[in-house]
């Protein structure tokens, strides 16, 4: 069936921040981001322990 898609809030854990460019307004992320392009991504520091 059709319908709308999105609209939901998406974490994705074990991401790595590659490199923070301040003089250009950057955070290299490796990993892939959800969401569409020039869409604000929220960047929390995890509070769970890896196993």
């Amino acid at each position: 069936m059709a319908g709308r898609l999105g609209g939901v809030q998406v974490t994705i854990r074990k991401l790595t921040v590659v490199r923070v460019d301040a003089d250009r307004n950057l955070i290299l992320i490796k990993g892939g981001v959800p969401g569409k392009p020039g869409a604000l991504v929220q960047i929390m520091p995890t509070n769970k322990v890896g196993r």
